[in-house]
């Protein structure tokens, strides 16, 4: 569908509760007389061709739960600040406003959309605003994507009210903050990613531990540094937990075998010694180990070769010395049931199964 809704009269359609205009090609401003429909209750004009602001009359949608402005124009054609009228959907379960080119800064009014459960406000590169700490009154949320924005400053405190979160992402952002020890209080938390938000730094949380129902941890390209807490092993449901290219500088804690969900380990390009941890061992779902570019010393514990889903073991760039253990190599034996397709060690290890050695 092509055309524009300036002349439609909105006002004609009171009891109209459902408006879904998603993937047509409407051009124009979104119409303020938008507001008059007052008994709508979604809204959708994603991948639409809109180019305009999202009008004040928008907080005259008492009843609305559903609202999408998701990638207006398909580059992103909304290009004023979120309206402080935002927080008078008191209704309002959903709002996706990703990618599109919103400014100004996140109004504190959000902290009052006391019904709020999903929040994309993501791939805006010009919303340069700090985390509202009224955040920490959306006590229904349970999913916030804030990643590839210019959000600054710190992680509030307050986020750790947010009770009912499963899903949090802060990444490719401009954060320069620590991660709050108020992140384990949120214990429904199941996904946790602050990838490349480079300004991200101190240590992890020691409270991390309580995040008991967490299953997809990634830290990737922060400044996190220092220890991975001892607590880490307390985290029963962590399938995927990538910390590649941080600043992490201490000994990996025998803790992490108790990781039994386990399924990824990145700790690639770290700064992390000592030996390799037998416990890896103990990781029965194991299914990539990834440890190159750090500093870590001994030799490869034999015990690696009981996880018989092993599919990948990086070891290379580290001071590690002696040989591929046989019962490591004996993993890639398909015939026997092996799945270790891809191990990659110096050269200077003794290893017959390599398939690739490194210098």
């Amino acid at each position: 569908m092509t055309g524009s809704l300036t002349t439609v009269q909105f006002e004609s359609f009171p009891y109209l509760k459902k408006l879904c205009l998603a993937e047509n090609v409407l051009t124009s401003a979104i119409p303020s007389a938008i507001g008059t429909l007052t008994s709508l209750q979604i809204l959708d004009l994603s991948y639409t061709s809109f180019t305009s602001s999202i009008p004040t009359e928008i907080g005259l949608l008492e009843e609305l739960k559903y609202l999408s402005f998701r990638n207006i124009n398909k580059v992103g054609k909304i290009s004023s600040a979120l309206p402080t009228e935002i927080g008078l959907l008191r209704s309002l379960e959903h709002v996706d406003i990703a990618y599109n080119e919103v400014t100004g800064t996140i109004p504190s009014e959000i902290g009052t959309l006391e019904s709020i459960q999903f929040m994309d406000i993501g791939g805006n590169k010009f919303l340069q605003s700090t985390i509202p700490s009224e955040l920490g009154n959306l006590s229904s949320l349970k999913i916030l994507h804030a990643g590839l924005s210019k959000i600054e400053g710190s992680i509030p405190t307050e986020i750790g009210r947010l009770s009912n979160l499963e899903v949090l992402n802060f990444s490719v952002t401009p954060l320069t903050s620590t991660i709050p020890s108020e992140i384990g209080l949120l214990s429904k938390l199941k996904t946790l990613y602050l990838v490349w938000s480079a300004n991200i730094s101190g240590q992890l949380p020691s409270e991390i531990g309580m995040l008991g129902n967490l299953e997809d941890f990634y830290l990737d390209g922060t400044r996190i540094m220092g220890g991975l807490p001892s607590e880490i092993g307390m985290m029963s449901k962590l399938s995927a937990a990538s910390f590649g290219s941080c600043q992490l500088s201490s000994t990996i804690p025998s803790e992490i075998g108790n990781l039994q969900a386990l399924t990824m380990s990145n700790l690639q390009s770290n700064n992390l010694h000592g030996p390799i941890p037998s416990e890896f061992g103990r990781l029965g779902l194991l299914k990539y180990l990834v440890l190159n570019k750090n500093d870590l010393t001994g030799t490869i514990p034999s015990e690696i070769g009981n996880i018989n889903t092993l599919e990948q073991l990086d070891v290379y760039d580290n001071q590690l010395v002696g040989s591929v253990p046989g019962v490591v190599c004996d993993l890639t034996n398909s015939t026997e049931g092996g799945v270790l397709s891809s191990i990659v060690a110096d050269c200077e290890l003794t290893c017959d199964c390599c398939d690739t050695c490194v210098d």
